[in-house]
């Protein structure tokens, strides 16, 4: 009976999926049963949960942990797709998206069929917490001849956890840029070391080197193969001859020798490379992504090829608008990444920098005034005078608005140190407001979580830019 239901059914722990006939696995850490009851009356002919629940009528199955439930059901569901298909992890903090898209773009490229039937394979980048969405790519993936797919640790998400049941063939670690989530360094060190403890023994982690934890990573990983890159002259993979001006360039140099997963060797070599990104992260980000493209054994003319050719990943520094000043849109959220991105606009040149900033929603308190003194160290730095904050609503949007604590203590450390601050409610508005002061060789730039992308869709083409 068990498997007829699985066989007939849809598995899914997304209420808002739940239809008649599917298998609703309440992974939520609500205690209370309001969203049993709401899978039921949608017509879920089985429920599984880790809570009580005493309603006879109810098709309840508890279980001790849902997380680990919704994996293995999904696991049968799609016929052990993890046995068929290579999975890469990659981690660390905004480079993580861009390091795993020009992977993704180099299988698809069809530059070895015996990975990837060109065009045919799933093109998003998958994130290890969304379960339902990473099961349906490898199955996708393998139905077109995929071999290898990258998927991206989430260690932010209440279910990073679920990659507890994955297993890696590869891993790559950008960055140990996670002070945000943990009080210390070692428990940041810890919940990385569980996180790439998938990777079996024998095979490859990629590790930028140039990391403060990174040494401690390496002494405490004892199994898996260590390949270390960065910018330090003693990391197996660096750049050399550096040339940020117009174009960033650089020699890719391999300084040690290397095993292929195929068992061929790679001896020592250099290869000039010119991207259309900017700032010293993607440096980092090509020395990943070249480095493990050639461990699957890809050639390297292709891949110079792939990665010169490459502009970039949606709202990870995206320039959305060129004229006579430049609109740049990049995902924040978190303390650590307006670091990142305020290090990289540090290498353009530009007149005047004019940050709109989108407040998220629903993240701890401690987050938004280290956020706000993230930004304002680099208004130092980059000789800010106005900071916008906005809360990205629509118009008509009065559901999300941002309590007056957290805009007050923006506001407290922007105009303690004489920074001027412009609030608004709407994206609409702040973003009018930007774009009028602009002049010539200034850069806007759009700051904020999914909130602001939301709004970026619904509005920002309806506005006429000179």
């Amino acid at each position: 009976m068990f498997s007829n239901i699985l066989k007939e059914g849809v598995i899914t722990a997304d209420p808002n999926k739940i239809s008649r006939g599917t298998v609703f696995v309440d992974i939520s850490h609500n205690r209370k049963n309001n969203i049993i009851y709401e899978a039921y009356n949608k017509g879920a002919s089985l429920i599984f949960t880790s809570k009580n629940v005493s309603d006879p009528e109810l098709p309840v199955i508890k279980v001790r942990e849902a997380n680990d439930t919704l994996f293995l059901l999904l696991d049968k569901y799609y016929n052990k797709p993890q046995e068929k298909i290579k999975l890469i992890a990659i981690g660390g903090n905004s480079q993580k998206e861009v390091v795993a898209d020009i992977v993704n773009k180099m299988f698809l490229s069809g530059i070895d069929e015996h990975f990837y039937n060109k065009g045919h394979a799933r093109h998003d980048i998958v994130c290890s917490s969304d379960l339902e969405s990473l099961f349906i790519s490898m199955q996708h993936n393998l139905n077109s001849g995929a071999a290898i797919m990258p998927v991206v640790l989430d260690l932010m998400s209440s279910n990073s956890y679920n990659i507890s049941g994955l297993s890696f063939d590869c891993g790559i670690l950008t960055s140990f840029e996670y002070s945000d989530l943990y009080s210390n360094t070692s428990q940041q060190l810890q919940a990385l070391l569980s996180a790439y403890s998938n990777v079996p023994a024998g095979k490859p982690i990629l590790i930028n080197i140039d990391e403060q934890l990174s040494l401690d990573f390496v002494s405490q990983n004892k199994s898996a193969i260590i390949i270390t890159y960065g910018l330090n002259k003693k990391s197996a993979v660096t750049a050399t001859s550096i040339d940020i001006n117009e174009a960033l360039s650089f020699n890719y140099c391999l300084q040690r020798t290397i095993k292929t997963r195929n068992g061929n060797t790679i001896e020592p070599f250099e290869m000039p490379i010119k991207l259309k990104l900017s700032g010293e992260d993607s440096i980092y980000i090509a020395l990943a992504a070249i480095t493990c493209c050639l461990y699957y054994d890809f050639d390297i003319l292709q891949i110079k090829k792939v990665i010169e050719n490459y502009y970039g990943y949606k709202r990870r520094f995206q320039t959305i608008h060129k004229s006579k000043f430049t609109i740049i849109d990049n995902y924040c959220c978190l303390p650590s990444d307006y670091n990142a991105v305020f290090r990289t606009v540090q290498s353009l040149s530009f007149n005047k920098l004019r940050p709109v900033i989108s407040i998220c929603s629903g993240l701890k308190p401690g987050y938004y005034e280290q956020s706000a003194k993230n930004i304002l160290e680099w208004c130092k730095i980059l000789n800010i005078d106005e900071v916008i904050i906005t809360e990205a609503l629509l118009d008509k949007d009065t559901k999300n608005l941002i309590p007056y604590r957290i805009l007050k203590s923006y506001k407290r450390v922007f105009e303690d140190n004489n920074i001027s601050l412009k609030h608004y409610r709407t994206f609409k508005a702040s973003t009018e407001y930007a774009i009028k002061c602009a002049k010539e060789n200034d850069i806007v730039l759009m700051l904020g979580g999914k909130e602001m992308e939301l709004a970026l869709d619904k509005i920002f083409n309806q506005m006429r830019l000179n």
